[in-house]
């Protein structure tokens, strides 16, 4: 069934535009099951408005308006480059299926910004911004995946907000930008395309279920900046290119129930911050043998009974203050540093279980608190 345009004597009734005489998409399907958009000419940005009781497209040739809202939306933009807007002035009770062109935009401006079903985003190569910056936050019911292919693509909450209620997948995506809320309640998964960086800039609250990061060879950064978002389970895994620029966690205000952190290839290490307000209620896993020099602080509460801590050819500087609430300390920590002229430093606040510190080959040193209440074993300490 083809979808029913309303009459003319209707649009004008409620202040629609003539119909255009020459559209530059394509609208098929059937508004009870999927409603198939596709662009035909670039004639400026395309648009779909969702209300209760219909539905419009538009582009710089004029509009169409239906008489039906539709329960799923297929929207397919030409090859090239292409701007789309996406306003759900009601809930979207199906999917949304968006195939982009090579670069361009997708704004989701609508009222309700509410999917019922799944999201789906594909792109070609090329540079892509993908927003979220409707009156309310964007929510979805089902899984939600970007796959937004080669170049510098952006997602960003747009100061608004995004609820992902079912998994996250995020392929080709450079930049993640959260100023509100970015709320997944299930597993997210971020995967770096090769010649590519990840980065997350989290200046607002940006929480996870599970969070897996993959990163390529390209300088990853992970900032969780001042929303106080917590991971429960955090692994990380930092390729980095042999020559390549340092890698960056940052934790401080945040945390991580789990966190799982490696890193082998980059020459210019790693760099792991946390501070006083950052948490860590399960246990502590960072394996970074690759060459370059680590810098690794570890503060916060810690909760945990396992922190261990792997080092590599280059040089290690670990700094130790964990506080574990607890009338008895639980947690033990493990370090093997591997070579390079390593440095540990244990503060005086610190409560462990024990700690046992193999230094290995170089010329290392250590600053242990001044009346540590717990049993510290070091080898390999000149």
């Amino acid at each position: 069934m083809e979808p029913r345009v309303l009459a003319p004597f209707v649009l004008a009734l409620v202040g629609f535009l003539p119909l255009p005489s020459r559209a530059a998409y394509e609208v098929t399907g059937s508004p009870t099951g999927t409603l198939k958009i596709e662009q035909t000419a670039d004639d400026g940005k395309l648009s779909i408005r969702v209300t209760q009781t219909s539905y419009v497209v538009s582009d710089g040739t004029g509009f169409q308006a239906f008489s039906e809202p539709p329960n799923s939306i297929r929207i397919k933009m030409l090859p090239g480059d292409g701007d789309l807007d996406v306003d759900l002035d009601w809930i979207l009770a199906g999917n949304l299926d968006l195939r982009l062109g090579a670069s361009g935009a997708v704004a989701f401006i609508g009222d309700v910004n509410q999917i019922r079903g799944r999201l789906k985003i594909r792109s070609g190569d090329g540079g892509h911004l993908v927003s979220f910056e409707g009156a309310q936050h964007l929510q979805v019911g089902g899984n939600v995946t970007l796959n937004l292919g080669r170049g510098y693509d952006t997602v960003s909450d747009a100061g608004v907000g995004f609820i992902a209620e079912d998994d996250l997948l995020l392929k080709g995506v450079d930049r993640l930008a959260v100023s509100e809320m970015l709320w997944v309640l299930e597993n997210a998964t971020w995967k770096v395309l090769p010649g590519e960086a990840g980065e997350l800039d989290a200046t607002g609250y940006a929480s996870f279920m599970n969070l897996r990061f993959k990163g390529a060879d390209g300088r990853d950064q992970l900032v969780f900046g001042g929303g106080g978002g917590v991971p429960y389970r955090f692994v990380v895994n930092l390729k980095g290119a042999p020559d390549g620029p340092p890698q960056l966690v940052d934790l401080r205000d945040a945390g991580a129930g789990t966190l799982k952190m490696t890193a082998a290839r980059s020459s210019a290490g790693v760099t792991l911050l946390t501070d006083a307000d950052s948490i860590f209620e399960d246990q502590i896993l960072l394996k970074l043998p690759g060459p370059g020099p680590n810098s690794v602080d570890l503060m916060g509460y810690f909760f945990a009974r396992t922190l261990r801590y792997v080092g590599g050819s280059g040089v290690d500087d670990l700094e130790v203050r964990l506080v574990q609430d607890f009338s008895d300390p639980r947690g033990s920590l493990k370090a093997k540093l591997g070579a390079g002229d390593d440095h540990v430093t244990i503060q005086d606040e610190t409560e462990l279980v024990s700690a046992k510190i193999d230094f290995g080959p170089g010329a290392d040193t250590f600053d242990p608190p001044a009346a540590p209440a717990y049993p510290i074993t070091t080898k390999n300490l000149p």
